[in-house]
Protein backbone atom coordinates (compact mmCIF):
# COMPACT_ATOMS: atom_id res chain seq x y z
CA UNK A 1 0.00 0.00 0.00
CA UNK A 2 1.29 3.44 -0.89
CA UNK A 3 0.88 6.30 1.56
CA UNK A 4 1.84 9.91 0.94
CA UNK A 5 4.40 11.71 3.11
CA UNK A 6 1.65 14.08 4.25
CA UNK A 7 -0.54 11.18 5.37
CA UNK A 8 2.38 9.70 7.32
CA UNK A 9 3.02 13.06 8.98
CA UNK A 10 -0.63 13.41 9.97
CA UNK A 11 -0.92 9.81 11.19
CA UNK A 12 2.14 10.10 13.44
CA UNK A 13 1.68 13.76 14.38
CA UNK A 14 4.99 14.76 12.84
CA UNK A 15 5.35 18.46 12.14
CA UNK A 16 9.12 18.88 11.88
CA UNK A 17 11.63 17.60 9.37
CA UNK A 18 13.67 15.54 9.69
CA UNK A 19 11.73 13.14 11.91
CA UNK A 20 12.69 9.48 12.01
CA UNK A 21 10.03 7.02 13.12
CA UNK A 22 10.87 3.48 14.18
CA UNK A 23 7.85 1.32 13.41
CA UNK A 24 6.98 -2.36 13.43
CA UNK A 25 5.23 -4.16 10.56
CA UNK A 26 1.85 -2.95 11.87
CA UNK A 27 2.88 0.71 11.95
CA UNK A 28 3.23 0.86 15.73
CA UNK A 29 6.03 3.02 17.05
CA UNK A 30 8.60 0.80 18.81
CA UNK A 31 11.22 3.39 19.68
CA UNK A 32 11.16 7.06 20.56
CA UNK A 33 11.18 9.15 17.41
CA UNK A 34 14.20 11.22 16.47
CA UNK A 35 13.31 14.82 15.68
CA UNK A 36 15.80 17.16 14.05
CA UNK A 37 19.57 17.04 14.13
CA UNK A 38 21.35 18.55 17.10
CA UNK A 39 24.87 17.19 16.57
CA UNK A 40 25.69 16.12 13.03
CA UNK A 41 28.80 14.28 14.22
CA UNK A 42 26.71 11.97 16.44
CA UNK A 43 23.62 11.64 14.22
CA UNK A 44 24.66 8.31 12.65
CA UNK A 45 25.43 6.88 16.07
CA UNK A 46 22.00 7.87 17.42
CA UNK A 47 20.27 6.41 14.36
CA UNK A 48 22.17 3.12 14.72
CA UNK A 49 21.38 2.92 18.43
CA UNK A 50 17.68 3.55 17.80
CA UNK A 51 17.56 0.91 15.06
CA UNK A 52 19.21 -1.65 17.33
CA UNK A 53 16.79 -0.87 20.17
CA UNK A 54 13.78 -1.05 17.83
CA UNK A 55 14.92 -4.46 16.53
CA UNK A 56 15.24 -5.76 20.09
CA UNK A 57 11.75 -4.52 20.92
CA UNK A 58 10.25 -6.17 17.84
CA UNK A 59 12.07 -9.47 18.42
CA UNK A 60 10.91 -9.63 22.04
CA UNK A 61 7.23 -9.54 21.05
Amino acid sequence: KTISPRDVAVRYNSTFSPTLLFLDANGRQVRKRMVGVNTIEMYGYYVDESIDAARKTIRSR
